[in-house]
């Protein structure tokens, strides 16, 4: 009895079952699954100046959009295709919205940023360069407009991210000078160009020197000497008047590259003197004097902004590394120029047989006339 109830359930719920499913398939009601929107990829950040971008999902029906703010503008260009542009930002700081989505499907909201505005020239405040035509980058990021005040002999252009200045040769004979401004609404900024090379440099110099009076003690004096450009090189000079001794005419170098004015140890010097010895150059430092032809003292050249006069002040800032009588390894740091004397030629500087100075230049300062 139990068995047959069983039996009868069973064949109920089956009847029940095939009748539904038989007024599904025969039901002619469209009918779909619920589905969403669904984004691809959006362009939801943007940098202060006005910019235009897309917002892309998959294709869907009665699609609208709008923007939260003002200063965002969209508009539909497809069933799968949202435009974004942006307002210009002249605020500091930035600023968000989003854009809303809707269709038929659902609704989607798109976080949209954009960046606050930024002026900025980077660079140094002064640029050193040789008198042949040359272009040099100064890097810039504005998003505002901007102008740059140039002279004549230069030219400029507002490159990605920079501004590139031209500049036409020096021949003036003489430093050449100019204040770029970049200005803007939110600021200014001034950068120094100079133009200066080796044919600039020879002419009637202040000289400024220190005198051992003891043997911690300097007493400064000044002179005047002339330097002389090489009539076959035009980076080396020498400096008249700067020796004590009449004949002695002291080798400097000028290296365009760092703009600085070095003399060398161990240059030879000629022949002076009653018994006609030779002289050499020498480095004195808190060692002694080096004679090393590896040891030279130099001073990047500065510009006076008034007068366009270069000056050259000599001191050693970062040191050398020599080895004293023993072999061990010893720093010092350049404080003057000397002359040497020696018997012989080559041979007896190299053995350090010296008959002692001639010259002690300390701490020179050369300041053109």
């Amino acid at each position: 009895m139990t068995l047959h109830f069983h039996k009868t359930i069973s064949a109920a719920v089956a009847w029940l079952t095939a009748i539904v499913l038989l007024a599904a398939c025969g039901d002619e009601v469209d009918y779909e699954p619920a589905r969403h929107l669904r984004l691809l990829n959006t362009d939801a950040c943007f940098s202060a100046t006005a910019q235009q971008g897309v917002i892309r999902l998959a294709p869907t029906r009665q699609l609208t959009a709008y923007a939260t703010a003002d200063w965002c503008h969209v508009e539909v260009t497809s069933d799968s295709t949202v435009t974004v542009a942006v307002e210009r930002n002249v605020q500091s700081v930035g600023r968000s919205t989003e854009v809303v989505l809707q269709s038929a499907e659902g609704t989607a909201r798109v976080p949209i940023t954009q960046m606050g505005a930024v002026w900025y020239v980077m660079g140094d405040s002064t640029y050193l360069l040789g008198d042949e035509a040359s272009t040099i980058t100064i890097p810039v990021h504005s998003d505002y407009d901007y102008s740059v005040s140039l002279p004549e002999w230069a030219s400029g252009q507002s490159v990605d991210g920079a501004y590139e200045l031209t500049l036409e040769p020096n021949r003036t004979g003489q430093v050449r000078r100019t204040l770029c401004t970049f200005q803007s609404e939110k600021g200014s900024r001034t950068i120094s160009i100079c133009q200066i090379g080796p044919n600039d440099l020879a002419g009637t110099y202040s000289l400024t020197y220190g005198i051992p009076v003891t043997q911690t003690e300097n007493r400064d004096t000044t002179i005047t000497i002339q330097l002389e450009q090489s009539a076959t090189d035009s980076l080396a000079f020498y400096a008249v008047g700067m020796s004590i001794i009449p004949a002695v005419r002291l080798p400097f170098s000028y290296d365009p590259l760092t703009f600085t004015l070095s003399i060398s140890a161990g240059q030879p010097l000629g022949r002076v003197g009653g018994q006609q010895r030779y002289v050499f150059t020498a480095l004195a430092s808190e060692a002694g004097a080096h004679t090393s032809t590896a040891l030279s003292y130099g001073a990047q050249v500065q510009v006076d902004h008034h007068s366009l006069k270069p000056s050259f002040v000599f001191a050693d800032t970062e040191g050398f590394a020599f080895y004293d009588s023993q072999g061990d390894e010893q720093m010092a740091h350049i404080f003057g120029i000397l002359t040497i004397g020696t018997v012989q030629d080559r041979a007896s500087i190299d053995a350090n047989n010296f008959l002692g100075y001639a010259d002690r230049i300390m701490n020179p300062r050369l300041v053109k006339q």
